[in-house]
């Protein structure tokens, strides 16, 4: 079982690693031209793919499906048993907007995906007190089963959360397959849910007291998804009461200030007077969660960094500064063991 409390800042600026971008591209059906144009596009250099420490942002991971699903005309991306035209999501997204709440919503997801006969073909049951949502068992190669089932997972609880407006509490993940060298960014994709690999099947769990959650959505608000829906649901984000999400939020504030301000960040102690608790008492929580201050603080910067040398046109030199390094050489080394390659290595397409 890998739990990792994720929820901890802005999934705006959350990085994940190259391996999502691997498996995405591995069986597109298009040339490998328009793939490294997709990626130039994204802003993903090519050589990070050969980098298994390598990270790349949660914004630039969404351009890169959307990309990829248009191009090779799949939802899929040639993963799985058969091709699931552009177009499909838009068409259950339809069907389901009227369902009352969300159990509703998952009996037409089910219902939807029967008549379709496609490979998100989902089981609800009811177990104890929670409701468990499995996909089917597939014959897929190892990398098709990573994503059709990462990916379903992903889209039912997206969906689930989108039509509550609120972020529902998984109370585990379960995988059908060994865990990959990335393991514990599959924490940041769920909000930090406890994540288990070698399972029976591909399986959510939720608490079912929340089945009778109201659906707030109404075509407005759909059509607006459409306009990006791997964007709008990956980035999805509602308020969180972990003390990580509280802590991160507090960090983060400190990074919205404009270059050539340099933010401090705030210590253990000024955070946890601002939270109203005593520098041992936030320590503990955040230990509870399976995190700590110095860790929030570290992934914070990092993900800053891969955020800015991605989507600005800052200097390397400016985004050390920005983020405390009194010189480009130390963060340059801080960077690389952070994600196996130099800065430098962000801004060679």
């Amino acid at each position: 079982m890998v739990s990792h409390s994720s929820n901890n800042v802005s999934i705006n600026n959350i990085s994940i690693s190259v391996a999502f971008a691997q498996t995405a591209l591995a069986k597109v059906p298009i040339s490998d031209d328009e793939k490294s144009n997709i990626l130039q596009q994204c802003r993903i250099p090519s050589q990070l793919l050969m980098q298994p420490s390598a990270r790349i942002s949660l914004r630039q991971y969404g351009e890169l499906i959307t990309q990829l699903m248009l191009a090779g005309k799949d939802e899929l991306l040639g993963h799985g048993e058969q091709i699931l035209p552009i177009g499909n999501f838009a068409i259950m997204s339809h069907f389901m907007i009227t369902a009352k709440n969300l159990e509703h919503v998952l009996k037409r997801l089910k219902q939807y995906n029967q008549v379709m006969g496609n490979d998100l073909s989902i089981e609800i049951e009811i177990v104890a007190d929670e409701c468990q949502v499995s996909l089917p068992k597939l014959d897929l190669a190892l990398q098709s089963q990573l994503f059709v089932y990462e990916f379903g997972l992903f889209f039912i609880h997206r969906m689930l959360s989108w039509y509550s407006q609120s972020i529902i509490p998984i109370t585990a993940i379960e995988l059908p397959f060994a865990a990959p060298v990335h393991a514990r960014d599959y924490a940041l994709v769920f909000y930090g849910a406890p994540i288990k690999f070698n399972a029976p099947r591909a399986k959510l769990s939720f608490d079912k007291r929340l089945l009778v959650k109201e659906n707030k959505r109404g075509l407005a608000a759909l059509e607006q998804l459409l306009t990006n829906p791997i964007a709008n649901l990956l980035m999805l984000q509602f308020h969180s009461q972990s003390y990580s999400a509280r802590v991160g939020k507090i960090l983060q504030s400190t990074l919205q200030a404009q270059i050539p301000e340099i933010p401090e960040l705030p210590s253990l102690d000024k955070v946890a007077a601002k939270l109203n608790l005593a520098p041992y008492t936030l320590q503990r929580r955040l230990s509870d969660e399976g995190n700590s201050f110095i860790a929030l603080k570290n992934q914070l910067k990092r993900d800053k960094a891969i955020e800015l040398l991605a989507h600005s046109e800052l200097s390397i030199e400016q985004i050390s500064h920005y983020l405390g390094f009194a010189e480009t050489s130390p963060f340059t080394r801080t960077f690389k063991q952070w994600t196996g390659v130099p800065p430098s290595a962000y801004r060679k397409r």
